[in-house]
């Protein structure tokens, strides 16, 4: 199994063969962070409460 995070992409455009990104769609060099936290589940649990419980994680 393979687990692929990014934190951010850049957006769609390379001007190769057509225009290239937009300004608000370019990731600038800079230094950026972020936390990922990884829980087991079980076949009983409500996944949809789960994720409603970690929300504020994902925003903050």
């Amino acid at each position: 199994m393979i687990l692929n995070l990014d934190l951010m992409q850049c957006g769609l455009g390379g001007a190769s063969c057509g225009p290239g990104t937009l300004p608000q769609y370019l990731l600038l060099p800079g230094s950026y962070t972020f936390r990922v936290r990884l829980r087991p589940i079980s076949a009983g649990d409500d996944v949809q409460s789960l994720a409603r419980l970690l929300m504020p994680l994902a925003a903050g």
